[in-house]
């Protein structure tokens, strides 16, 4: 009960203008402090402490609409056959890699039975075009089945295209993979991935969202903005230690993926292939060819090179130490 009153706060307390989770996480010490008791007037009290804070506002009248919400994301939660997991910002299990992102989630909703497990392992970003060439597969997979054997996962969008392969690749293999959703925890995007996604789940991998669950929606008729898709990416690489574009035109969404990289400093490289295959379908990789020439990307042509990266940002300790915090215990049910 504990856990489902904190996120009915984290639920609320996010609709506040400019309120961000470490405003939260103050005021909700302040009313664990007080001893507030665990009710209404709990969030009533967390709101006027939020308000306190210049930049935050929120009309009154959309306050109660703002509860009702709320009361009924946590119980669809509670009851939904998905076992939907959440992991509260600043909770023992919330990643540290998003602490030192500028726009973390107040939120993470996890399906899948072995988080635990999946969560201690190293995970790779894995990215590219969801129209690629007839070669993909030969130059591809072998690169992602190395990734699988050094017990590195996979980390894509489930998008259609390269995102399908590497996490495919993993299934085979019988190794976790996790697929970050752009949109509500218990929908499937594309809706043609609802087979990938359950073999997903099957094979002890994860689907992840910052989005809560939406009662009733009809999955056919989503449409999402593409900011959906860039918030997406920008957590593919935030939870990751390396991107890998496997292929992309200049025209494909792969090239702002590789922003979050630089701008959250992990290290990337990109797949090109031999000349001649590169010759006979130039456009699907002038992204890649782009990231290698002028944004200093580590070319990846074989297994064996895509071996020797890794084990050189092994050697360089590229794991950066994150900020942590320990101010509440708990956060996952």
């Amino acid at each position: 009960m504990e856990l489902e009153i904190q996120l009915f706060w984290y639920l609320a307390m996010q609709h506040l203008e400019n309120c961000t989770p470490h405003n939260l996480a103050a005021c909700v010490n302040v009313c664990k402090e007080q001893k507030i008791p665990p009710t209404s007037a709990l969030l009533k009290e967390l709101w006027c402490q939020l308000r306190k804070i210049p930049s935050c506002s929120l009309a009154s009248n959309h306050f109660d609409k703002t509860i009702v919400w709320a009361e009924k994301v946590v119980n669809y939660i509670s009851k939904s056959p998905l076992k939907i997991k959440v992991i509260l910002y600043g909770s023992a299990l919330y990643p540290k890699e998003l602490y030192a992102i500028n726009d973390p989630p107040w939120i993470l909703y996890v399906r899948g039975e072995n988080l635990m497990e999946v969560f201690e392992l190293p995970w790779v970003a894995v990215v590219g075009t969801r129209l690629p060439s007839d070669s993909l597969n030969t130059e591809a997979v072998p690169i992602c089945e190395f990734l699988v054997r050094k017990k590195l996962v996979i980390v894509s969008g489930l998008a259609l295209g390269c995102d399908a392969l590497a996490h495919q690749v993993a299934i085979r293999n019988h190794f976790p993979t996790v697929a970050i959703l752009p949109t509500y925890i218990n929908c499937i995007y594309p809706e043609k991935h609802q087979k990938l996604a359950n073999q997903i789940l099957e094979k002890g991998g994860l689907l992840v969202s910052e989005y809560p669950p939406l009662e009733n929606f009809i999955s056919r008729s989503l449409r999402l903005p593409s900011y959906n898709f860039i918030q997406r990416n920008r957590l593919i690489v935030a939870l990751s230690k390396l991107l890998l574009v496997l292929q992309s035109s200049l025209q494909g969404g792969t090239l702002s993926t590789v922003k979050f990289a630089i701008k959250y400093r992990r290290p990337f490289c990109a797949l090109v292939p031999s000349k001649e295959v590169i010759s006979q379908e130039a456009i699907f990789w002038e992204a890649n060819l782009f990231l290698v020439d002028k944004m200093k990307a580590r070319t990846i042509g074989s297994v064996g090179e895509m071996e020797v990266y890794w084990n050189e940002l092994i050697r360089s300790s590229f794991q950066t130490e994150r900020q942590t915090f320990h101010w509440q215990q708990g956060g996952l049910f």
